[in-house]
């Protein structure tokens, strides 16, 4: 983290797929921009289940298109549920756990999108299930 006086504190918009939900949800989470640059650190441990073990979190950039996503995600293999807010993308992958997808800027590769990207031929549904596929193999 950087140091107190070169902190912003603020939010980030995360499409959040939540074990316990069966639609994604768009969520902001907390986070902390770094003064003068563009690195941002996102605390999603707030957003999660209350039950998350932040060290039970895993990390992953993902590109699809050429677009960059950084999904964030928590994983119970000894869990009986299975998350299936995951089919409103026609995700077909069994994942036990939670999934937030966070959005770069086509332009600026190192900046949080704040609202949801605009594809260009339409296929959101297509590249957030691409996304999805790709981070939970």
């Amino acid at each position: 983290m950087p140091e107190l006086e070169d902190m912003t504190h603020g939010m980030t918009l995360g499409l959040y797929f939540g074990l316990g939900n069966a639609l994604a949800e768009q969520k902001n989470f907390l986070s902390v921009l770094k003064r003068y640059s563009n690195k941002r650190f996102i605390d999603v441990r707030i957003g999660f289940r209350s039950d998350t073990d932040a060290n039970a979190l895993y990390r992953a950039q993902v590109v699809v298109n050429q677009r960059k996503y950084y999904v964030v995600g928590t994983y119970d293999q000894s869990s009986p549920n299975i998350n299936t807010a995951f089919d409103a993308y026609d995700c077909t992958e069994i994942f036990k756990g939670d999934v937030v997808i966070f959005f770069f800027s086509v332009y600026g590769s190192e900046r949080f999108l704040e609202s949801m990207p605009r594809y260009p031929t339409g296929q959101e549904k297509e590249a957030i299930r691409r996304v999805l596929t790709a981070s939970v193999n």
